[in-house]
């Protein structure tokens, strides 16, 4: 299915859950990052897409969301 606003605020949740803060799509990994630190985010990434997948499955993604919906900081007018 194509990404949409409901689907990243679903996923993004979910890695915030798991003590990862993620920028809408990117991830910011460098050499300041331990090895423990990568596992961690690889493992919370895993774990938040099997979530975003079984809500897109079932049909569920906007019940999944525990939050407001994120919405673009910048839009043209």
């Amino acid at each position: 299915p194509q990404e949409t606003p409901e689907i990243r605020t679903l996923f993004m949740e979910q890695m915030i859950k798991r003590g990862i803060l993620v920028h809408s799509s990117a991830m910011n990994l460098s050499y300041a990052h331990s090895l423990e630190d990568v596992e961690n985010t690889v493992r919370a990434c895993e774990e938040s897409i099997d979530i975003v997948r079984k809500a897109i499955k079932e049909n569920r993604v906007m019940e999944s969301i525990e939050g407001t919906v994120i919405r673009p900081a910048f839009r043209r007018i």
